[in-house]
């Protein structure tokens, strides 16, 4: 089933969630394409501010893709800059 034929539970710029599957929005470099991934395929999705998930350093985030951390980042440009870098 995809997220057109499902009742989505939550949707923001980022992410579009669904009973059935997390849709990444603009996941694909360079055709800002979405990606959605089944539920049964997700191992662990954990929520919080940067300095909760222990990602106050700026080479822990990033604008769009992966860093030096196990986080996905959705595309924003300029993330890695914002003030939660000194948040305590």
């Amino acid at each position: 089933m995809t997220e057109t034929d499902s009742h989505k539970l939550y949707e923001d710029k980022f992410v579009a969630l669904t009973k059935d599957a997390l849709t990444l929005k603009t996941y694909y470099f360079p055709t800002f394409a979405s990606k959605t991934i089944p539920l049964d395929d997700i191992e662990r999705i954990r929520i919080g501010t940067d300095p909760e998930l222990g990602l106050k350093s700026p080479w822990k985030k990033k604008s769009w893709g992966m860093a030096f951390s196990n986080v996905w980042w959705a595309c924003r440009m300029g993330r890695e800059y914002d003030g939660d870098n000194d948040a305590k």
